[in-house]
């Protein structure tokens, strides 16, 4: 979240967020904001930043005027939040899941966010591009990395989802401690299901079953495999669905992968039919690989923005627990 400079000196406030987490600091602004767009109510719970003890927003004297309907009682109220229920930053029960709903959402929560996202994708892109110019190590990183990464991209599009203003860099650093869990899934994730593809059925379908790990292990702080399995689950109740999704939103790639590997392979028989296989003919056979590799890497960064957005408004759709109120 980003406070503006005009705002600097003002009191900054963390709330519990949608996963039942804090997350901030924001703004006084931006908390009267919320509550205009009725995504932040009275019982939800904030605290000052820096402080441990946790509030109802109605108890806060600069947003008790927000709440007219609440008598002087209702609003001197204490809670402790430790071991209260608390509500959500988003106040509205998750709508059912659908294959036109979830690409309507993830298509206005792109539109809405369009340039953070997008610039989250790209870096992300750009870090994985530099490191497969690495020979051998590269791709080492690549594997390790990729659990980070990706969590902190669903960690900013999941935020941005449910009214957080976080960028890709600040969701990054908010996963510190989660660095080992999203590792150890991102390197298991990978390794079982590049095994998978050699049987072709079994790595298609952990492709889908896994859609939601990540997301699972930064929002309900899962251990890797628990959030692998828990991904798994989820998307069994309606693997059909999400299989068409995936689908719909990563069809490009799949056509542009195929038409790729058909021309690499056009291009390996030829070079086999003039004869031994030597340095020469592997180094020509890389030179027209080069191409094509780049042509379908720039293609995943065109989907990737959206296909993202679309696996998030899938997951709050499948996953996301009732609104929980104050006792």
């Amino acid at each position: 979240m980003t406070i503006e400079p005009s705002q600097q000196n003002s009191p900054t406030y963390e709330m519990i967020g949608g996963n039942g987490s804090p997350f901030g600091p924001v703004s006084g602004h931006q908390i009267r904001r919320w509550i205009s767009e009725n995504r932040a109510n009275a019982a939800t719970v904030i605290r000052l930043s820096g402080e441990t003890h946790w509030k109802p927003i109605s108890s806060f004297s600069e947003f008790a005027s927000s709440f007219p309907e609440l008598n002087p009682a209702e609003e001197a109220e204490s809670f402790d939040a430790p071991e209260a229920e608390v509500s959500t930053a988003t106040t509205s029960d998750p709508l059912p899941f659908s294959v036109g709903g979830c690409l309507g959402g993830g298509r206005d929560l792109l539109n809405r966010n369009f340039f953070p996202i997008a610039g989250g994708c790209l870096t992300l892109w750009m870090i994985n591009m530099a490191l497969n110019f690495i020979p051998l190590l590269g791709g080492i990183a690549v594997l390790f990395l990729a659990g980070p990464l990706y969590g902190a991209l669903f960690r900013m599009v999941l935020d941005r989802k449910r009214g957080g203003e976080t960028t890709f860099i600040q969701a990054l650093s908010g996963l510190q401690t989660q660095m080992p869990t999203l590792i150890a899934a991102g390197v298991l994730g990978t390794i079982l299901t590049a095994l998978g593809y050699l049987l072709v059925l079994p790595g298609l379908y952990l492709t889908v079953a896994w859609s939601f790990g990540f997301l699972f292990i930064i929002d309900q702080k899962t251990e890797a495999w628990t959030g692998l399995e828990s991904s798994r689950r989820t998307v069994t109740s309606s693997f059909q669905g999400v299989t068409i999704l995936l689908a719909i939103c990563f069809m490009p790639l799949l056509i542009v992968s195929l038409y790729g590997g058909l021309q690499l392979a056009g291009e390996a028989m030829k070079i086999i039919g003039t004869g031994p296989i030597t340095n020469e003919t592997l180094k020509a056979l890389a030179t027209k690989a080069g191409p094509i590799a780049l042509m379908i890497e720039v293609v995943r960064l065109l989907v990737m923005p959206l296909a993202i957005c679309v696996i998030v408004e899938a997951y709050e759709r499948l996953v996301r627990s009732p609104v929980r109120k104050v006792e």
